[in-house]
């Protein structure tokens, strides 16, 4: 690539990280005191917890919601909290939120596979 980038350009050339690797290293290289960036960098791409997944974002998550719950930093809002998945969220909170704001748990673990009786498929006629 930069074989054929125009020289004038070439200072402007960053990396060779792709942008998800660009943006985990940002996210990561924040200091612990910018938690309002990353916050509003999760809530803008909430696809962001299925590709950084567990190993990342789930002990950052973890770690710091006490504090959160305790100090009410400005990001830390119903809205906010309702993007967050039920895994990031510790469980003692998690039960709290169930009990207090209605939280539901993750509709993937409840789902259950849609399965239809050949009985309903004849329209509840028994064969006889």
């Amino acid at each position: 690539m930069i074989g054929i980038q125009r020289r004038k350009y070439l200072k402007t050339f960053y990396s060779p990280d792709t942008a998800s690797e660009f943006n985990r290293k940002w996210f990561f290289g924040m200091k612990d005191d910018q938690d309002k960036e990353k916050s509003q960098i999760l809530l803008s791409h909430p696809d962001i917890y299925a590709s950084w997944g567990d190993d990342l974002l789930k002990p950052w998550c973890l770690e710091n919601w006490s504090r959160w719950e305790v100090q009410k930093p400005s990001f830390f809002t119903d809205k906010w909290i309702e993007s967050v998945p039920n895994r990031f969220i510790p469980y003692d909170f998690r039960v709290k939120y169930k009990k207090t704001k209605g939280r539901v748990d993750d509709d993937k673990l409840n789902r259950r596979r849609g399965c239809i009786s050949v009985r309903e498929l004849l329209g509840g006629v028994e064969e006889k």
